[in-house]
């Protein structure tokens, strides 16, 4: 089953020094990100070096990063092209392009919190959000308006995670709960 993490889980995979192998085996599990949580990776502040470092490694070999096919945006220098081309890149499914399409008028924007980041506000959770039509989302974000709500309020594939319950749960008790969390979309 194909899983996605957003970008705010790498904090709580770094500090407990997850095995991702251990709790999401390849046999049940894909998990993935899309080319926007890379990016957010790549913008993280000089103080999170040690998340950065553990996403960076994870991404480049247990976790697979999802990108759809696209055209290149000119406006978008090469190296932070949000869609992928031939070969790279896979067909948005007429549902997660749907959700998508609502997405973006609902909550994007040209706007940055930085001048210096890659994204655009909203932009990695639009994109995360838009796979929660076909496959699982999850994410310690706090239920606030946003795409991400949004996907959930309307009964897609998301999974809110509680930094509380995370702190006071051993680590094993609380992989082990969202793992079970997940097998509820695998019987589906």
């Amino acid at each position: 089953m194909k899983v996605f993490i957003d970008n705010n889980l790498w904090d709580y995979f770094a500090k407990h020094n997850i095995d991702l192998e251990e709790y999401f085996p390849k046999a049940d599990f894909q998990l993935c990100v899309t080319k926007h949580c890379r990016y957010e990776v790549l913008q993280m502040p000089e103080r999170c070096e040690a998340i950065k470092n553990y996403a960076k490694r994870a991404i480049g070999s247990f976790v697979e990063e999802d990108s759809y096919f696209g055209y290149l945006d000119s406006s978008i220098p090469d190296e932070y092209q949000r869609m992928s081309g031939y070969g790279v890149g896979r067909y948005i499914s007429s549902e997660e392009q749907e959700l998508r399409k609502n997405l973006v008028e609902r909550f994007a924007t040209q706007s940055k919190r930085k001048q210096n980041q890659i994204l655009f506000k909203q932009e990695a959770d639009i994109e995360i959000a838009s796979r929660s039509a076909l496959f699982p989302i999850v994410t310690f974000d706090t239920k606030k308006k946003g795409p991400i709500y949004f996907a959930y309020s309307n009964d897609y594939k998301v999974i809110y995670l509680d930094v509380g319950e995370a702190n006071s749960r051993t680590v094993r008790e609380f992989m082990c709960s969202l793992v079970k969390q997940l097998y509820v979309y695998k019987q589906t």
